[in-house]
């Protein structure tokens, strides 16, 4: 009885243990589940399956919905589904002040991830500044994730919103750098005129309107950036 108990045991833990993996969504509305995410990089989102290690490009990538997280990032989700977009910000902060210069152990992806998701939850509650700080302290301390792209442009779009148009195209001078040099992909070619277009106060009527229908017709293959285009 106590080997059937050991038994039954060992196949619910593995059991379990089959049902806690992560899921990466992709952008053509495809999904990679049944696997762990190891690390979330600029160029490449690094995974495991089959007990190999696999990747597929970040540029692909909409979101990774993370089966287990560190437990501060955890009560922060709990938060923000509680409306405490303010607790959140602060359990966010203090996990990523607390990580800075330590090694997250198996949640290397953890520290970037919540530095992204503090600047996801200010976004929600329109916190201008504290959206803009956020997303430098993204672009400076975690220069090698998958999320510095989408911060440079929550940067520029803060300073945008903030009156500050000549900061937000320094910002996107900085991002088209960062493409060029690290060859990203060419969705972030797009999503970064895209925003220079919005920021760039010698456009005008015509003139604007033509740049965004130019930049819609380069994004066929990024139906993201298209539509975003097309409302603008």
């Amino acid at each position: 009885m106590i080997r059937r108990a050991t038994a039954f045991a060992l196949a619910a833990v593995l059991c379990s243990a089959a049902f806690q993996a992560d899921t990466i969504r992709l952008a053509d509305g495809s999904a990679i589940e049944g696997v762990q995410v190891v690390n979330e990089g600029l160029k490449e989102v690094v995974y495991k399956e089959g007990g190999k290690d696999k990747t597929v490009a970040s540029a692909t990538v909409v979101a990774v919905e993370f089966e287990k997280k560190p437990k501060e990032i955890d009560e922060a989700e709990g938060l923000i589904g509680e409306d405490d977009f303010e607790g959140a910000v602060d359990t966010l902060d203090a996990y990523v002040a607390a990580m800075l210069g330590r090694n997250p152990g198996s949640f290397k992806w953890g520290p970037a991830y919540a530095a992204w998701r503090a600047v996801d939850v200010r976004t929600r509650v329109a916190d201008l500044n504290g959206m803009r700080t956020a997303a430098e302290r993204v672009v400076r301390s975690y220069a090698e994730s998958r999320y510095v792209p989408a911060a440079y442009l929550a940067k520029a779009s803060a300073e945008l919103q903030l009156g500050r148009p000549a900061d937000a195209q320094a910002t996107l001078a900085e991002f088209w750098a960062l493409v060029e040099s690290q060859g990203l992909d060419k969705r972030w070619q797009l999503e970064c005129k895209l925003s220079q277009v919005e920021s760039d106060e010698k456009l005008k009527g015509d003139a604007r309107r033509s740049e965004y229908e130019r930049i819609a017709g380069e994004a066929r293959a990024y139906p993201a950036t298209r539509t975003r285009a097309q409302v603008l």
